[in-house]
């Protein structure tokens, strides 16, 4: 068995491995590869961090060297499990997938006592870690955006690189935006502006949810139309930012501020 991660292609013709390096915290990590857990078996080799590997996500500075996993063998860790996320590790939402739940804890928590003992701050009791839902547990999101010929693509950008996945779907979101990538999709790409907007925001609370359009040219009144026809549609609050967050305006004034 070998433990290649291959991903989902925009194109036919994109597709890759990754092989990159990560910071060991805690023990739990190996310190040779990103995306490799102690005692996996690895097959790597190094080269210089001003040399770039294959491809434009297969990169990572790390000092003047840098260690590349080019395949997981048939010995992988305890501590590795089978990743649920189709879209994991070319998504930057996520880096922890590839780890039991319990693992993820720990780890957690040791990068929290590693930062506490850089600091020097000292604590008399350590409670146990606590533990939320696997899934559906990540209520804030930055989403990025770009218009690729005909195709409006709306995810999170790479793991190491500054391209948006194309993705429908994200199991660590809370609803209602887990299962909403389509649509927004489908909706900036009916704006009369797609391609000055960058990136959407979201935000889930236990009541109401709320969706931040940031745009670099002014909404038209068409566009404002689209928008509040999603905004009553879906019951998800919209806000627009055509500048800095002091430019955050709500589409509807019964929204909440």
């Amino acid at each position: 068995t070998r433990y290649r991660h291959y991903f989902p292609a925009v194109d036919e013709e994109e597709t890759g491995v990754i092989e990159l390096v990560e910071q060991t915290i805690g023990g739990l990590l190996s310190s040779a590869a990103a995306f490799v857990l102690s005692a996996d078996t690895v097959e790597s080799k190094t080269a210089d961090a001003s040399g770039r590997q294959s491809d434009s996500f297969s990169h990572y500075e790390k000092s003047d060297k840098e260690i590349i996993a080019e395949e997981i063998t048939d010995n992988p860790s305890p501590l590795r499990e089978e990743v649920p996320c189709a879209f994991f590790p070319r998504c930057g939402g996520c880096a922890l997938q590839h780890m039991s739940y319990e693992a993820q804890l720990e780890h957690k928590q040791a990068g929290l006592l590693q930062a506490l003992a850089s600091n020097q701050v000292s604590y008399s009791i350590l409670h146990p870690a606590v533990a939320s839902p696997r899934f559906g547990y990540r209520r804030k999101a930055r989403l990025g955006v770009r218009r690729l010929h005909e195709m409006q693509l709306v995810g999170f950008r790479e793991a190491f690189g500054g391209r948006i996945v194309k993705m429908d779907r994200c199991i660590a979101l809370a609803p209602p935006f887990d299962g909403v990538f389509s649509l927004l999709s489908e909706l900036i790409g009916k704006l009369s502006i797609p391609s000055a907007v960058p990136q959407v925001e979201t935000a889930a609370g236990d009541t109401d949810s709320a969706l931040v359009i940031r745009h670099l040219e002014p909404l038209s009144a068409a566009d404002a139309r689209l928008l509040g026809e999603f905004e009553q549609r879906q019951g998800i609050w919209v806000y627009t930012q055509p500048g800095g967050y002091d430019s955050l305006r709500p589409l509807s004034e019964q929204a909440p501020l």
